[in-house]
């Protein structure tokens, strides 16, 4: 299985998915701060880097795909949908059934 090294992810995205503004994402991200979502910024690392695989590193269908609703994600999109471990898992999980060539 190929690594894909994906490109930086942009700020906004960043926020919205730590669940914080823009503007304090800017100001915290130096201070140390951001260190209490250390790990979401892991999970959505490691999400990336599957959707790559899983799409054959073709970072648009990865997008795509992340902005798509998704009925075993309740009609949300995976970007909604990750919150919490459990929401990364479950948006792993998907991810893995669509590698496999089962229902996603």
């Amino acid at each position: 299985m190929a690594k894909y090294q994906p490109k930086k992810i942009p700020d906004n995205q960043i926020s919205y998915l730590l669940g914080i503004s823009i503007q304090n994402f800017h100001i915290n991200s130096g201070s140390g701060v951001i260190i209490d979502n250390s790990e979401k910024i892991l999970l959505l690392e490691s999400i990336l880097i599957h959707a790559l695989d899983a799409f054959e590193g073709k970072e648009i269908l990865v997008k795509n795909w992340l902005r798509t609703s998704i009925c075993e994600l309740d009609d949300q999109t995976p970007l909604q949908m990750m919150n919490t471990v459990t929401d990364f898992s479950l948006v792993n999980d998907v991810l893995g059934r669509f590698e496999y060539g089962l229902p996603a």
